[in-house]
């Protein structure tokens, strides 16, 4: 079994680096993005650092927004790449600079042979149990131009031709989703979601929760995320967490500070190698 990786990163390379180690294998392929706000030296840091590593490829620098289609349209295009760049990957993994894997490779490739062609990702249907999201979210017209989001005074009072869900924007899919995500019959949602706010959250589970695919998902993102009551960020993890941490079912974690202690814990439980 291999894996395709897609790192959206916009600061802190010695953190991308930490991470990029952790989770290097030469039979994998990675597709690193570097937000454009980041600015041309680091992106060519960025470039220097993956130049050592045959399977890994830097995309095209675009502008991503918080809570813009910018992001969704991101991992799209690196999703489509990365079905581009080789026929033999079975599982996608999305990813940010701030994440570390908890498990071991071959710990993740057991998992999913067992559950091999299913779908990873956080759901929640928002007809009921969100109401207030789905008119936030969907019914009401946003726009990102030049880096920000307007709100459009439009609503959208028709039925929107789908049932909505929605979930973190995390996620671990099979090869068959992605392709299926990424193919000309999905253009209605991604045209749709364009004019959404915070659409990572929603495009992916509504594609899926009204596919083929429905009945090929089970309702984990595979992440240890600890929220902030009331926040739209996680909390940052220490090592007050590592345990929680380890006695999850959790691929990976989030979100941490460049330097923290529990990094040098986790690298030394997954035996990375030493610079």
């Amino acid at each position: 079994m291999k894996f395709a990786f897609q790192i959206l990163i916009h600061k802190n390379l010695e953190q991308f680096k930490r991470l990029f180690r952790a989770i290097y294998s030469p039979q994998d392929y990675y597709l690193v993005h570097v937000d454009k706000k980041a600015g041309p030296l680091f992106r060519e840091e960025v470039r220097t650092f993956l130049s050592g590593y045959s399977n890994c490829e830097l995309m095209p620098s675009l502008r991503v927004t918080w809570a813009g289609y910018s992001i969704v349209d991101v991992e799209l295009r690196g999703m489509k790449r990365l079905l581009e760049l080789a026929t033999d990957w079975d599982y996608y993994h999305n990813l940010s600079g701030q994440d570390f894997p908890l498990k071991r490779r071959e710990e993740m490739v057991e998992f999913l042979t067992r559950h091999r062609g299913m779908n990873f990702m956080e759901l929640c249907d928002l007809e009921v149990e969100k109401p207030n999201f789905l008119w936030h979210r969907f019914h009401r017209v946003h726009l990102e131009l030049f880096g920000k989001i307007y709100r459009v005074p439009k609503i959208r009072r028709y039925r929107l031709g789908f049932h909505p869900w929605q979930g973190e924007c995390w996620l671990t899919a099979h090869r068959s989703f992605c392709e299926y995500a990424t193919s000309a019959k999905t253009r209605f949602y991604r045209l749709f979601f364009r004019t959404t706010i915070v659409p990572d959250e929603s495009y992916f589970q509504t594609v899926l929760m009204n596919s083929p695919f429905r009945t090929r998902v089970v309702n984990n993102s595979l992440r240890y995320i600890r929220w902030i009551k009331g926040a739209d960020h996680p909390l940052t993890l220490t090592m007050e967490d590592l345990s929680a941490m380890l006695s999850s079912d959790a691929f990976f974690a989030r979100k941490f500070e460049p330097e923290a202690p529990v990094l040098s814990a986790l690298e030394e439980r997954l035996a990375v190698p030493a610079v």
